[in-house]
């Protein structure tokens, strides 16, 4: 009976649609800059960002933050923000994404 449960769970996991977090988010500068792209690749890089093992490995003991809308170079993003930890977590966030995408002026905007 066991060993029918382990071999359940070990199918069940291997099946498992897991995401990638394996890699390194590296923004293409042959895009250009970023506040020159059109609102679809944005929304398209940025989700890639958040979804890095950089932004993973930030938020390990919490909810990952999602992408909810980017305006120019406002991008609002769902991420706890109630405790001083969270809050925290999201400065580092914010730095990244201004690092990652060589971009001072882009603005990070917490929406929990």
């Amino acid at each position: 009976k066991e060993e029918n449960l382990f071999q359940t769970v070990f199918q069940w996991v291997r099946a498992w649609p897991f995401k990638n977090f394996s890699q390194n988010y590296v923004y293409p500068r042959g895009k250009g800059p970023f506040r020159h792209l059109h609102l679809i690749d944005k929304v398209r890089e940025l989700k890639a960002f958040l979804s890095s093992a950089e932004v993973s490995t930030l938020y390990l003991e919490t909810r990952l933050p999602e992408l909810v809308d980017v305006e120019e170079l406002t991008v609002y993003v769902d991420a706890p923000y109630s405790l001083d930890q969270d809050r925290h977590l999201f400065e580092k966030l914010h730095a990244m994404g201004v690092d990652v995408f060589g971009e001072d002026e882009l603005n990070f905007i917490p929406e929990s």
